[in-house]
């Protein structure tokens, strides 16, 4: 008996071990298949964003070849053309990529976090994020004095995201610090993920549908005038331009852009809902099922977003 005591202890110790590397690890592949898919899914949209002026200077350059008795210009009677200034600010373009990296560092310091052996306390947020992503929030504030009817909107929920992420890793135990940062980032990333979700809804997809709308009009007008005088291939280039029209303005109708968006929406309320949960296996099986979720829809959404970049 007293040869096996000393075996008995061991593998209980070896038993609490396991237990204890599962229930703090058990967030691991979780919270990195939604770092992952945040990534994606920002991936995305930077791509849209930043597509937005090269957009409007096709749009433009479109309308000029169509129309041989139009000169390139960079300003015209209606004022400056897209050729000549940005149809949107690229400092404001540029500050709401920067918030959809802040999301991305969000998730990743949660995956970091989930990862650690040892979480420690951070130095602060700066050290954490950059310059640019700490004081974002003051970016922000200093585009209120210009023509950003939104920008106000995004301080509040940034600053607090800001803090979010300098407050997530803590002297503590690894469980509570994830679910505390979770449910103290949930409000500023929803809200801030709305926001890109309007911008979406009320700027870019009324941009785009009336962009491909007037691109369509004209390849069609200028393919029906043209077409006795065009060769079998040219007559063929031009029909598939008029496809790759006819494919944006059904994407834009669907609300591509800001579907993309609601399904990130949705993947971070079901990690919220994860985070507030008692953590049993279900919880966590119900989170992956969200995850498999969002992911199918990333593939599909980012794949027709690429039809409006241009």
């Amino acid at each position: 008996m007293r040869m096996r005591r000393p075996a008995q202890g061991i593998a209980a110790v070896c038993l609490c071990l396991c237990v204890t590397a599962c229930a703090t690890n058990r967030y691991r592949v979780p919270v990195a298949s939604f770092r992952d898919d945040t990534q994606r899914t920002v991936g995305a949209l930077r791509d849209f964003y930043q597509s937005r002026n090269t957009y409007e200077v096709d749009l433009y350059l479109d309308g000029v070849a169509a129309d041989p008795t139009k000169e390139v210009v960079t300003r015209d009677t209606s004022g400056p053309t897209p050729l000549g200034t940005p149809t949107f600010s690229p400092t404001s373009i540029a500050a709401r990529l920067n918030a959809l990296d802040l999301i991305g560092a969000y998730a990743a310091r949660l995956a970091a976090l989930a990862a650690s052996d040892a979480p420690s306390k951070f130095k602060d947020a700066a050290s954490l994020l950059g310059e640019n992503l700490s004081s974002l929030d003051k970016t922000f504030q200093r585009l209120t004095d210009q023509p950003d009817p939104t920008a106000s909107r995004f301080i509040a929920p940034i600053a607090n995201i800001i803090g979010a992420v300098g407050e997530m890793v803590l002297e503590n135990k690894r469980d509570k610090l994830i679910a505390a940062g979770i449910r103290k980032g949930e409000g500023s990333v929803n809200e801030v993920l709305g926001l890109v979700r309007d911008d979406m809804d009320k700027v870019f997809s009324l941009e785009v549908h009336t962009g491909e709308a007037e691109r369509f009009s004209t390849l069609v007008a200028a393919y029906n005038t043209d077409r006795s005088k065009l060769s079998y291939e040219q007559r063929k280039a031009r029909l598939e331009e008029i496809k790759a029209a006819q494919r944006a303005k059904v994407a834009v109708g669907d609300a591509i852009p800001s579907a993309l968006v609601t399904s990130m929406m949705d993947a971070h309320a079901a990690l919220t809902e994860l985070a507030r949960s008692s953590r049993r296996p279900t919880d966590f099986a119900d989170f992956n099922d969200a995850l498999d979720l969002w992911a199918s829809r990333v593939e599909y959404l980012a794949g027709q977003l690429r039809t409006l970049i241009r």
